[in-house]
């Protein structure tokens, strides 16, 4: 009987060494695959330039956000997989329905027959900048995706304020800058806030020799700003194209309009 006993105590000391080893192996090698299916996705978009005008194909934007639904699996608390999940949602494909991927409560009605997913997207920066409050990129981020969805209000703003003050790395993210800048000053005329200072620096700045400033230009005129600019600019530091278009002020024929912001 001690024998029996013996053996028994044995089998359950085994069981209980080997168990836990046993769950750690397969949730290490869980992990791998999940840090290897996020790193697929990186070196997709790294290659293929896509953007919210040119999407990636329906097929292969679904097989990258189930890449990035088995890394989140094993890390919800990761910034970058969820900077490229928000990514991805701004890319969304036209013929992937909302219903079809698990879209959170905050998705909005009709986004179905556009190209970019814009509330799943702002839901996904809102929850990357409580993980990592100190990364300009992502508060330009969800400045922008307030941008695509009307809502200029005090979280866009506010947003904007952080994106600008820490400072963006991205050149995509400067692009969009040179749009929200003037948006963001007409907003906020007061010539004592922090903002104002950072948006008119911001807007000299790309006017005075930035790659994006018919951007900043097409921004000012539709915020109604660019006169007051055109009268402050230097003709020796000033573009050409610049001061082309501000001398043209009074032709109505030279108006731009954000219908299709740039990427």
């Amino acid at each position: 009987m001690s024998t029996t006993l013996s053996k028994t105590g044995k089998a359950l000391l085994y069981a209980i060494i080997l168990i836990p080893c046993l769950s750690g192996i397969w949730f290490s090698s869980q992990w791998m695959l999940a840090g290897l299916a996020q790193h697929q996705v990186e070196q997709i978009m790294i290659n293929e330039n896509w953007n919210a005008q040119a999407p990636p194909p329906a097929d292969t934007w679904q097989a990258m956000r189930s890449k990035l639904d088995t890394r989140l699996v094993y890390g919800t608390k990761l910034s970058q997989p969820l900077r490229e999940l928000g990514l991805l949602y701004e890319m969304q494909p036209m013929g992937v329905e909302n219903d079809e991927i698990s879209g959170s409560a905050e998705s909005g009605e009709g986004e179905d027959s556009e190209i970019g997913n814009w509330p799943e997207a702002l839901s996904v920066y809102r929850h990357v900048i409580t993980l990592s409050p100190g990364w300009p990129d992502d508060w330009g981020r969800l400045a922008w995706a307030k941008f695509m969805l009307g809502e200029l209000d005090n979280e866009f703003l506010g947003a904007l304020q952080n994106a600008l003050m820490l400072g963006t790395e991205e050149n995509r993210l400067d692009l969009q800058l040179s749009i929200l800048s003037p948006i963001g000053m007409a907003m906020q005329p007061d010539a004592d806030s922090f903002l104002y200072f950072l948006t008119d620096t911001y807007i000299r700045k790309s006017l005075q020799g930035g790659e994006n400033y018919d951007l900043t230009l097409n921004a000012l005129e539709n915020t109604g700003l660019l006169a007051t600019y055109c009268q402050d600019l230097s003709v020796m530091t000033t573009p050409a194209p610049v001061l082309n278009r501000c001398a043209t002020l009074n032709n109505p024929d030279t108006l731009d309009t954000l219908d299709t912001p740039a990427q």
